[in-house]
């Protein structure tokens, strides 16, 4: 360092520092984001696994309904007994098969349906099929 002040090559190497340093944020950030989505994903699966063991253990209907920013599990038509919010970033289409899937004291859904959760930031989609003849949830995720 001169008694002036700095030379052009020591700020440029403090700016490759910061950028260096700066991209390894972003990329924890992204994956720390990641990892909050495929759980959120995993929560809402287990929601749906709890509405189809409480249906077959009571002989009752559970509903699994989707808006646009929940998951509401429901004894029949009832007032909801438990509520997955989504993320800011994450929403629930309008146009799923899966709006509103109903156990009616067995394993198996008369109709089964998707569920799709858009992470807009990730441009990442999880799809919870729930199929008619077993009840069985597979979740599948993919890029936007």
């Amino acid at each position: 360092m001169n008694p002036k002040g700095f030379s052009l090559l020591e700020l440029m190497v403090v700016v490759l520092f910061i950028a260096i340093g700066s991209s390894f944020i972003k990329v924890g950030m992204n994956y720390v984001e990641e990892v909050r989505f495929k759980a959120l994903v995993k929560e809402v699966e287990r929601g749906i696994k709890s509405a189809q063991h409480m249906a077959n253990s009571t002989g009752r209907e559970y509903n699994v309904l989707c808006t646009e920013k929940a998951v509401y599990i429901r004894p029949g038509y009832k007032a909801a007994i438990y509520k997955f919010n989504m993320d800011k970033h994450v929403t629930i289409p309008r146009d799923i098969t899966g709006k509103q899937i109903s156990f009616s004291g067995r394993m198996a859904p008369a109709k089964g349906g998707t569920i799709e959760l858009v992470h807009t930031a990730l441009s990442k989609k999880a799809r919870i099929t729930v199929r008619v003849g077993t009840g069985k949830t597979t979740i599948y995720f993919e890029d936007l």
